[in-house]
């Protein structure tokens, strides 16, 4: 008999953690599991000036992919920016540029999703991505790159077996990385709620 009371509740572990996005082990959460997500839609982005011309069609294109493979219009191209402390327009939209040294610790790193996001609600404030100057070898190495810091800002994490959101991406292929079905199943479960009203 208490084997069975066991399997029971193992099953409904089970079904609770494969159906509720809290429990999701991809989807990114804060201290109270809350799971980390976009409150506001669309999420304008700029890319700064300091990001030279051929890096940018590719970067947008990277953008573009989500909004295509999610049938929503999820980000809205808001122009050039200038980047800095003094502009504090950078703290109210996704601003995207080229990061320094500093900020890649590791070698092997080519670009950062950098983002701030409110404890309580889960909802992100702040967002940034930087990409590596060096890692920028060809238009197909951007997209991908941006296509993955992007599903970070969506509020996924490193998938062990997925593609776009595997945590060492393949950025050698002739052609962008695609986004696994997982992956994409996981980004709808956050925003299921939204965008089915």
């Amino acid at each position: 008999m208490k084997g069975y009371i066991v399997r029971f509740f193992v099953l409904i572990v089970f079904n609770i953690s494969v159906f509720n996005c809290s429990f999701d082990p991809y989807i990114r959460r804060t201290e109270n599991q809350t799971p980390v997500r976009q409150c506001y839609f669309p999420i304008y982005y700029a890319i700064s000036f300091n990001t030279p011309e051929e890096y940018r069609e590719p970067i947008k294109n990277g953008l573009r992919y989500w909004n295509l493979k999610l049938q929503h219009y999820i980000f809205y191209d808001d122009g050039v920016i200038s980047w800095g402390p003094q502009n504090p327009r950078t703290d109210t939209i996704l601003a995207i540029g080229m990061g320094s040294d500093e900020y890649f610790k590791k070698d092997k790193i080519c670009a950062l999703a950098l983002y701030t996001y409110d404890k309580k609600s889960g909802c992100f404030l702040t967002s940034k991505i930087l990409f590596k100057d060096r890692c920028m070898k060809s238009p197909d190495i951007i997209n991908t790159l941006t296509r993955h810091e992007a599903g970070h800002l969506l509020g996924l994490g490193h998938f062990p077996e997925g593609n776009v959101m595997y945590k060492s991406v393949i950025t050698t292929k002739d052609h962008p990385v695609d986004a696994s079905n997982a992956e994409v199943q996981a980004v709808w479960k956050l925003y299921k709620h939204v965008w089915e009203e």
